[in-house]
Formats: structure tokens, C-alpha cells, sequence
């Protein structure tokens, strides 16, 4: 407190400023004229609420941030776009807070797979323009299709296909685990992410147990 009569408007709001009997109580201790002595009090409802719930902001912020978020994976310097990504993660966060409670925490998916079935609600948005969504050769029913690359395809950027290899049939390393194989193929859900056909097959079966 600045003063002895300066009240927190912020938190006076959170209730009155008396105590009942869901307030938790505290006890302090000082030293008077070499005396200890004790002290019992509750807390009354606007230090007991942020107390109780000041944690909350914190869960929040740590949904927010974990990886990948909204606002580590959309790296601008734009102020404007930088505050959409906030307020995008934010609507984000409470959605799946808000479900989570509706639901039960056992009926729900991992935070990092109600944002992989969120994105793909974003990317399959009926909005979009046709030739976006046929550029991505998606469908929800066709996620996990294994695609090929179109000629001189070298690498995935930006929704488009950069086509400027030097050979038409540009052959590039499978991105499976400890594959040597060469190939031209991937993956419909993750363009750019080259994948043979054995290693496309083990990756269907773990997005599978992934429930996606």
C-alpha cells in the first residue's frame, strides 16, 4: 500500500472489502519491545480472491506460449499483426479452457492436437479462394494423401511450390527416420516435408494414435 487509506481500485472490485467464511485466514508475526508476538486474520475477499486465483494468469500465459503458438510461429515486426497473433492466441487459449471444463479433462485432446484440428479448420476455411485450397490438395477426408511434387519443385514456401530446381524430376532425401531413400513425394498434410511411401505409411499410422 502507498498509504494506510490508499485502496487497490483493481482489486476492491473483486468483492467487498469485509471477510466471511470463505476467506482463508493468516497469521503474522513481529517482534514488539523484545516481545514475539502473533497475529490471526482472514483475508478479506479482494486479497483473498487474488490469492486463491492469481495463478490463473499464469496457466494462461503458459497454454499461450507453448510450442507452437500463434505468436512464436508468426514472426513479425508488424504492431498491428503482432496484436492480432495475441488476441488469436488468447480466443484460442479460451476455447480450449472453456471445452475442457464443458467436457472433462479426459474426453480432451492434448493442447497440441486441438491446435493441429484448429489450424486445419483455418486452412480448410470455406472462405478461402478455390485455387488455395486446390494448391494444398486437401480435403478432410484426404489429409494424409502422399502427393507428388509438381516438376522442378524444390522447396515449400509460403503456401506455393518454388519451382527452380535444375532437373525437372528433382529427387530430394526422405525426411523419415534414418530413410536414405530418394524421393519426390510427401505428405498432403505437411507440404515441403519429403516422404517415401514406407515412411508415409508409418506416419498415417501415428497421426492415427494422435486421434488426427
Amino acid at each position: 500500500m502507498k498509504e494506510p487509506d490508499y485502496t487497490m481500485k483493481m482489486m476492491a472490485t473483486s468483492g467487498s472489502l469485509m471477510a466471511d467464511d470463505s476467506c482463508r485466514t493468516t497469521s503474522r508475526r513481529w517482534v514488539q519491545n523484545g516481545t514475539e508476538m502473533t497475529k490471526e486474520f482472514a483475508y478479506t475477499l479482494p486479497f483473498d480472491h487474488h490469492f486463491r486465483y492469481r495463478h490463473a494468469v499464469d496457466d494462461h500465459n503458459n497454454l499461450r506460449h507453448s510450442l507452437p503458438s500463434w505468436e512464436d510461429t508468426w514472426v513479425t515486426q508488424r504492431w498491428e499483426l503482432r496484436v492480432l497473433a495475441f488476441v488469436i492466441a488468447v480466443c484460442e487459449v479460451n476455447a480450449y479452457l472453456a471445452i475442457r471444463f464443458t467436457e472433462g479433462k479426459t474426453c480432451m485432446p492434448t493442447l497440441l492436437n486441438f491446435r493441429r484440428k484448429y489450424g486445419w479448420q483455418l486452412i480448410m476455411n470455406d472462405d478461402l479462394v478455390e485455387d488455395t485450397v486446390e494448391h494444398y490438395q486437401l480435403t478432410l477426408e484426404g489429409a494424409h494423401t502422399l502427393c507428388r511434387a509438381p516438376p522442378h519443385a524444390r522447396v515449400f514456401r509460403n503456401r506455393h511450390w518454388i519451382c527452380d530446381a535444375m532437373q525437372r524430376y528433382q529427387q530430394y532425401a526422405c525426411g523419415g527416420c534414418r530413410c536414405t531413400n530418394r524421393i519426390r513425394t510427401y505428405c498432403a498434410c505437411r507440404p515441403g516435408v519429403w516422404l517415401c511411401g514406407t515412411c508415409h505409411v508409418r506416419h498415417v499410422l501415428d497421426e492415427q494414435e494422435r486421434g488426427n
